[in-house]
């Protein structure tokens, strides 16, 4: 399993219990499982075989979503661990919000060492630092950075 799966996993934490019901998460936005957001409806229940499916399927759309945003030089240069990174951050926050955001002009403008302090600033809910995000902004910038030679 890889890292952002493996991060998205630990902080979304989708219940021990089946089925899984769906809740508002941080941003107080509709989830259910590991975040999936796109067509939940309240009330609604899955199961944790539903859950690990649509937080792969979801993964795979924001890899595809985020090369998209990304300069050539950026796309190429960037290792898999800061892929990963990004993918959990802009999961964490929507491809929307994320195409708004500092870290995609730093990353397009290759700006790598500044990404992790940025990320960092994701850490609020109206107006409320929350631990949860806190945390996960921690985590999020370890993983960007955990490779050797990252600023090369």
């Amino acid at each position: 399993m890889n890292d952002a799966l493996k991060l998205i996993e630990h902080f979304e934490r989708a219940t021990c219990e089946d089925p899984l019901t769906a809740h508002r998460n941080a941003y107080g936005v509709l989830a259910i499982g590991y975040g999936h957001t796109d067509g939940v409806c309240e009330g609604e229940e899955i199961g944790r075989a539903v859950a690990d499916y649509l937080l792969i399927a979801d993964l795979e759309k924001i890899y595809s979503q985020i090369d998209a945003l990304l300069a050539p030089t950026a796309k190429r240069e960037m290792s898999e661990n800061m892929r990963q990174a990004v993918a959990s951050f802009a999961h964490s926050i929507g491809i929307a919000s994320f195409k708004e955001t500092t870290i995609l002009r730093r990353l397009n403008a290759r700006l790598y060492a500044e990404v992790p302090k940025e990320m960092a600033k994701f850490n609020h809910f109206e107006l409320r630092e929350l631990l949860v995000l806190k945390r996960r902004r921690e985590a999020e910038g370890a993983l960007f950075c955990s490779f050797p030679n990252w600023l090369k």
